[in-house]
């Protein structure tokens, strides 16, 4: 299977969608199936049963529109805001998601997928503080999952924290298996930033390998490791530097003659 190097933000727990994408789009309240489905719920029930087909479907802008609407009508309804960051998230609209996800929160602070959409939304908009808030909340009642975790780390990181970011990425590694090439990856840059260059080479080059199949990844990871290289070469060159002048100074002082009355 190919690798990629994003760890790809999809929704972890709201509804559970096919993750199919549609070459046409479908209106799924028009199919006769859907009506003699939906032929004794209220108006509200079958545009909510709609919204979540179309979410299951991938069809995300539908799901919006159907959702905008009962929102509207159930302001106080958590779920159906929940819903909506689902949605947002997966269209790439941050703003609204984490507009539609604090509300949920809001409403409902211990349904933690709500945290975990919020999390999400939070670090597209750069938010780092409250990304970390969210996706901490959301590991207290679900410690497995790795994704979370890994966004996690990366806020972490970006709040200029890279010893507690790489504890979280060698649990994401040990978590999921499919996620250990990025973790190798983000270790490799938390390595490097705390000075521990050959630690972080050792990683790039592990994440270099399971890279090679995507092209873009394999040259991020490359240029990455290239600096390192040099970092640590220079590094070992000015320590070697330091050796030969310690060395050369002991010498001096051997050959230097003592003055008459030195003991």
């Amino acid at each position: 299977m190919k690798r990629t190097l994003s760890a790809g933000i999809t929704s972890f727990g709201l509804v559970a969608f096919s993750g199919v994408s549609l070459a046409a789009t479908i209106d799924v309240a028009s199919q006769p199936e859907f009506k003699e489905f939906t032929e004794k719920m209220s108006p509200e029930a079958a545009l909510l049963a709609a919204a979540l087909f179309d979410i299951n479907m991938g069809q995300y802008e539908q799901a919006i529109a159907g959702l905008r609407v009962l929102s509207k009508d159930k302001p106080e309804a958590a779920t159906l805001w929940g819903l909506l960051a689902v949605a947002y998230n997966q269209v790439d609209d941050a703003l609204g998601a984490y507009d539609a996800a604090s509300k949920a929160v809001a409403l409902s602070p211990k349904n933690y997928p709500y945290q975990l959409e919020r999390g999400v939304a939070a670090y597209r908009l750069r938010k780092f503080t409250e990304a970390e808030q969210s996706f901490s909340n959301y590991l207290l009642s679900n410690p497995k999952n790795a994704r979370a975790r890994l966004y996690l780390a990366l806020s972490r990181a970006e709040l200029g924290r890279p010893a507690e970011a790489r504890e979280e990425l060698v649990r994401v590694r040990s978590l999921e298996p499919g996620l250990s090439a990025q973790a190798d990856y983000y270790i490799g840059l938390m390595d490097a930033q705390l000075g521990k260059l050959p630690q972080a080479g050792a990683n790039l080059r592990r994440a270099l390998t399971a890279f090679k199949e995507d092209a873009v990844a394999k040259r991020k990871v490359e240029l990455k490791l290239a600096e390192v290289e040099r970092r640590d070469a220079a590094q070992t060159s000015e320590r070697q530097e330091k050796v030969f002048v310690s060395v050369d100074a002991k010498n001096a002082a051997k050959s230097t003659p003592r003055p008459r009355g030195a003991s």
